[in-house]
């Protein structure tokens, strides 16, 4: 692999990992990034689960981004329609910088951080492994799927001293942002969160 400078590495080239490219060519321009992939195509679950009757978990005008709103139909999509607007993202805001190699990337030695947006059972081994290879990550909600690896992790960044936090991307979601902005505004009040 033949890379020179790149300053954040976002691991997941699905929803969230393909937000996070948009995010960071608008918010950081100056900085450069790299969407890692484990498979040979975008699109995450989408792109994962093939079998007949897949659709989205919720509706994809939640789910979908606020800087390209989900103007189709259906707003419980299938994988292909879900896949057509994630194509159709990438190729209209150029989030084409990816590679498939975790390894690889990691050994490019001039990186600052990694975003990780990959499925949750790869969380804590991941993270583990960036700080190993000195880079600070972010991860997408949730840290790990047990109590075990979250330690491991939080272990980790105790040794080594880098940061490693958990971010929540669905905060750019145009519904949670309307509904944080009434919590604020004190029109809102919580009764019970679980």
């Amino acid at each position: 692999m033949s890379v020179q400078h790149v300053d954040v590495i976002v691991i997941g080239a699905g929803i969230s990992g393909i937000g996070a490219g948009y995010h960071l060519q608008v918010e950081s321009p100056n900085r450069t990034y790299m969407i890692l992939e484990g498979r040979s195509d975008i699109g995450g679950t989408w792109d994962l689960f093939r079998y007949p009757g897949i659709r989205s978990d919720s509706d994809m005008h939640t789910l979908g981004f606020e800087f390209k709103p989900w103007n189709a139909e259906k707003s419980i999509a299938d994988g292909p329609s879900i896949m057509e607007y994630l194509r159709e993202t990438v190729a209209e805001y150029g989030i084409d910088h990816w590679s498939t190699d975790l390894a690889d990337t990691l050994a490019i030695a001039d990186i600052d951080a990694v975003i990780l947006a990959t499925p949750t059972q790869m969380h804590a081994a991941q993270a583990i492994a960036c700080m190993d290879a000195g880079m600070h990550v972010q991860v997408e909600i949730p840290l790990a799927d047990s109590l075990v690896d979250a330690e491991a992790v939080l272990a980790k960044q105790a040794e080594t001293g880098l940061v490693a936090m958990v971010g929540h991307t669905r905060r750019f979601n145009p519904s949670h942002q309307w509904i944080r902005n009434k919590i604020a505004a004190g029109e809102f009040n919580i009764q019970q969160m679980d």
